[in-house]
């Protein structure tokens, strides 16, 4: 039974990697035909356009791009915007710093078990 899992666990990673890849290319196409979309409507002059029953628009978005972190994280602090950051901790970093023996205040840990799972050569 353990033989007949393990290869059916191979089985479906198998599958994973085939539909990830497949999906990596179509996201490839994608972003290649709605750069050409947006400047064939930017050579008409155009923001929207219908076709084949579907709505094609150009939006414009603004986002952040950090170019000095003390600087960022100074206001951040100061003006107690907490919410700009992500609420997440680096992992890695966090370990390296238990390691170290060093531990954060209002972190706490729990074990989180999987599998390994290793093709043969």
């Amino acid at each position: 039974m353990l033989n007949q899992n393990i290869t059916q666990l191979k089985k479906l990673k198998t599958k994973k990697e085939d539909l990830s890849k497949k999906i990596k290319a179509l996201n490839e196409q994608e972003e290649y035909l709605e750069g050409l979309i947006i400047n064939e409507l930017r050579q008409e002059g155009l923001t929207k356009v219908t076709a084949s029953g579907v709505t094609c628009s150009i939006k414009n978005e603004i986002y952040p791009n950090i170019e000095d972190w003390d600087k960022v994280l100074g206001l951040i602090i100061k003006e107690k915007r907490y919410a700009l950051l992500a609420k997440k901790i680096n992992t890695k970093l966090w370990r390296e710093m238990l390691e170290d023996g060093i531990s954060i205040q209002g972190i706490s840990s729990y074990e989180k078990q999987s599998l390994l799972f290793r093709r043969g050569k």
